[in-house]
């Protein structure tokens, strides 16, 4: 129904999927994969490919189309060609998505053609690759708060997408994880492609200890990826490489790598504090101060207690009463506390003469 050019024989749905091919999708994607799956980047790399031609062109087309509004076409038609319009403006180069917000989205309401959710999406998109975050962030504000039943995974990954680009990595996470706790919507590879990004850039741009933390949080994407049906397969290379280093680097292993001891005392302190807190969750905090006071004074007495006992041991000599002095020492030939030799036992001449020829001393009288 309704040709625009009779010897061609193009019909509506013919136009329409020009206008879309004129976006150049599969190189799109393919820079994007070069880039390691940077959706972003990838739009970049397209624009520097005959931009304005391909602007030009799809105006040219859009124009025939709309040549047979009145007769051939309803209103789906309009809606979808010029979403398709305003795609290819937002891949043709920073000058020409300027046009989008700029242009081609007020066009629209002279024009009588209704936006749909495609079209705030082109236009998030337009403001992102110029990052015109102000704008940015109404137009996602007011999608995401008046219209979120009808937002899909496509409006999810857009806007990741665009504060990713703009280095907002927890605004980015922060809508990442919208995206999980909705019931309804499915995150695809792309999300935690997205995810992955942000946590490594977030890592690489903080300070101090900011990157080894964050670099952590990579050894939970598998378990993400599992929970949503996602396989570990379809993240792009660089991404899996990512995360398997960081499994390498964080996990347990066996034999326990260095890097993981610190990893480990570390979460066993924060475990010992929260469960400290626990345990005294369910007390005032004025009484929580007194038992600390209390315990501190007990701590003071019981330290002045050791202190005497330590005193009285140091002053019995170094044994104390818990080892009194023995009652009974043994007789040696020499004094153990004087040195010196005791005085010999003097036997009278017949006990010497008996002892000499292997008989026990007997006394004088005896002889």
């Amino acid at each position: 129904a309704g040709f625009i050019n009779d010897r061609v024989g193009l019909g509506v749905d013919d136009v329409i999927r020009l206008i879309g091919e004129l976006s150049l999708p599969q190189y799109r994607a393919a820079w994007a994969r070069i880039h390691d799956g940077n959706v972003m980047e990838g739009y970049k790399q397209t624009g520097s490919y005959r931009g304005y031609e391909r602007t030009r062109e799809a105006e040219h087309l859009f124009t025939l189309l709309e040549g047979k509004t009145d007769k051939n076409l309803d209103e789906q038609p309009r809606v979808t060609a010029y979403n398709h319009l305003l795609h290819v403006y937002a891949s043709a180069g920073y000058h020409s998505c300027l046009a989008v917000p700029d242009a081609l989205y007020d066009r629209m309401f002279f024009s009588e053609i209704q936006p749909t959710l495609k079209t705030y999406e082109h236009v998030m998109l337009a403001l992102g690759l110029a990052t015109r975050m102000a704008e940015f962030d109404a137009l996602w504000s007011w999608l995401s708060t008046s219209h979120r039943d009808a937002l899909t995974v496509d409006t999810y990954k857009v806007a990741m997408n665009c504060l990713c680009e703009a280095d907002r990595f927890i605004d980015t996470e922060r809508t990442i994880r919208d995206l999980m706790e909705n019931g309804t919507l499915r995150p695809d590879h792309e999300v935690f492609t997205v995810l992955i990004r942000s946590i490594y850039e977030f890592s690489r741009h903080a300070g101090g200890a900011i990157p080894a933390a964050e670099e952590k949080r990579l050894i939970f994407i598998p378990t993400w990826l599992r929970q949503h049906g996602v396989h570990f397969v379809d993240l792009p290379p660089m991404q899996q490489s990512l995360v398997t280093t960081a499994l390498e680097r964080w996990t347990f292993r066996r034999g326990l790598a260095k890097t993981t001891e610190p990893f480990l005392e570390a979460r066993a302190r924060e475990y010992e504090a929260w469960n400290e807190g626990q345990r005294w969750a369910h007390i005032p905090q004025d009484e929580i101060n007194t038992s600390m006071i209390e315990a501190g004074v007990r701590k003071i007495r019981g330290d002045t207690i050791n202190e005497r006992m330590r005193l009285d041991v140091q002053k019995g000599g170094g044994r104390g009463v818990i080892y009194p002095e023995a009652t009974h020492l043994a007789v040696t030939r020499f004094d153990p506390h004087l040195g010196t030799p005791k005085e010999q036992i003097t036997w009278d001449r017949a006990g010497v003469r008996s002892a000499l020829y292997g008989r026990s001393p007997q006394s004088p009288t005896d002889e």
